[in-house]
């Protein structure tokens, strides 16, 4: 008789038990330095846990305590303060899950999800891994000369090594021409750099992009189609442009000291000169051309070059 109600007091126990079971997820919880994390943990029955002792650990170091219908914080690791909660008007669902704000590298832990139930306490753990977050890719375009255009793309701060891929316009991989993707490990996290070379025939808009679990970075850049041109020819260009704005300056710093001489010398009017001669050329020129222009005038009436200057006035400016 002893034995039997022995056995029946070990039944009652697993049948009491046997519906209480708690499921966390099935792999690692992958979490973004900054970003918030949810750490799954149901119970399968999805019976009530109101009223139920709900602890999240670390080892045996309390991240969160839920007992009579409220948090507790008096054992609670200081690291997580004001970081957790759980869901509250979930827990008569038997959603245990913990949510922790703001992760950070430090965060990456086994935690336990601990539930003390009326006959007896289940737990499972819940692995986090936690990344940093890569910057935004930063592409730089060199024309090679030869029709070809090379475009290096760099993201850095990323705590394992991510995947980078070039895309055209079209969607599709440059992948057999892009050259090998160099990492170098910083304070800060990994930098990840990569090239390829592109001709016309590509299009000019392309698209660097950097994956990493959870999370994806890309780019887009669109190449200015004379890049795509030999360089020589831009400088054919250019080069009778130079020729006439010093062929300009040269004229107006001579017209500037006649009216020098004959206004009894005031510098003002050589400033106003500028300003028209500025004025007529900005809808011919570049950006460039105007940068030259300044570049050039301001080498000839600096006030080393001015007796130069009214000395070749003089010669070649008759009065």
């Amino acid at each position: 008789m002893k034995d039997l109600h022995w056995s029946l007091f070990v039944l009652c126990i697993i049948s009491s038990t046997a519906g209480v079971e708690v499921v966390g997820p099935d792999g690692p919880v992958v979490g973004v330095v900054g970003e918030d994390l949810i750490l799954s943990c149901f119970l399968k029955s999805h019976t009530s846990a109101v009223d139920d002792e709900v602890t999240w650990l670390i080892g045996s170091k309390v991240v969160h305590h839920h007992k009579s219908r409220q948090d507790w914080t008096d054992q609670q690791l200081p690291a997580y303060r004001g970081r957790t909660s759980l869901f509250t008007e979930e827990l008569q669902r038997g959603n245990l899950s913990l949510k922790i704000r703001n992760i950070t590298l430090s965060d990456a832990n086994t935690y336990r999800c601990y539930i003390a139930t009326d006959t007896m306490p289940v737990e499972v753990t819940v692995s986090v891994k936690v990344e940093t977050v890569g910057s935004t890719p930063n592409i730089s375009a060199e024309s090679l000369g030869s029709g070809d255009v090379r475009l290096q793309c760099e993201s850095s701060g990323w705590s394992s090594e991510p995947q980078m891929e070039w895309l055209d316009s079209e969607g599709r991989t440059l992948r057999d021409r892009a050259e090998p993707t160099m990492f170098q490990r910083l304070a800060e996290g990994l930098r990840v750099q990569s090239s390829v070379t592109v001709e016309q025939s590509d299009g000019n808009r392309f698209l660097c992009r950097v994956t990493s679990p959870g999370q994806t970075r890309e780019m887009e850049v669109q190449v200015p189609l004379p890049m795509f041109g030999h360089n020589r020819h831009r400088y054919l260009i250019m080069a009778p442009l130079v020729v006439i704005i010093i062929g300009l300056c040269l004229l107006v710093v001579f017209m500037a000291q006649k009216m020098y001489k004959r206004s009894d010398g005031s510098k003002e009017m050589l400033k106003k000169m500028k300003e028209v001669l500025k004025e007529k050329l900005k809808s011919d020129m570049s950006q460039a051309c105007m940068e030259k222009f300044e570049k050039v005038w301001t080498e000839l009436t600096q006030e080393k070059w001015y007796p130069e200057v009214w000395h070749m006035g003089s010669i070649w400016t008759p009065f």
